[in-house]
């Protein structure tokens, strides 16, 4: 399978008295998600199924990777990716079954992710997992491989400098 990790987009700044999962996308972090989803397609990635975190910016950017799903692709929120990863949510990612997805998260959980499924370290105890690559706000990683602890492999890393590369064609 491959599962791209795609740290949401530019967000603003918290608004006084509002909760940071309210924090919506900057104009900025709205062209990050175009360049994501021209990158993807340039890339061939054809996404089957996109899963996000509950907090806005995760949501707003899984919706603007609604144009790399595939034709039969679909979305869906888990909150186990606003929060450390643990074995209950790469159970649920395996059991979506696709070849093709992408996960829309926050750091430091995509980085500790990330390491838990390449290198299978502290499967016991994934949350004290150091980050072991830490993607900026709209960045994409690509792991290969079956969705388990140590059994993915890193592919690629896409810093948004790459993305804007890849968006030009």
């Amino acid at each position: 399978m491959e599962l791209w990790l795609v740290r949401h987009a530019d967000a603003g700044a918290p608004l006084p008295g509002a909760e940071d999962d309210a924090r919506a996308l900057t104009p900025r972090g709205r062209r990050q998600c175009f360049r994501i989803v021209r990158a993807l397609a340039h890339l061939g990635a054809g996404l089957d199924h996109v899963r996000h975190s509950p907090l806005l910016r995760a949501v707003q950017t899984a919706e603007a990777l609604v144009p790399a799903l595939s034709a039969h692709g679909t979305t869906a929120v888990d909150g186990g990716l606003a929060r450390a990863p643990d074995h209950a949510l790469v159970a649920r990612l395996a059991a979506e079954g696709v070849e093709r997805m992408a996960i829309v998260g926050h750091e430091p959980w995509l980085g500790a992710l990330a390491f838990w499924l390449a290198s299978g370290w502290s499967a016991e105890a994934p949350e004290r997992q150091p980050a072991w690559l830490e993607l900026e706000k709209g960045g994409v990683l690509q792991l290969t491989g079956t969705l388990a602890s140590g059994e993915m492999r890193l592919r690629a890393v896409y810093p948004r400098r790459a993305l804007r590369l890849l968006a030009r064609g």
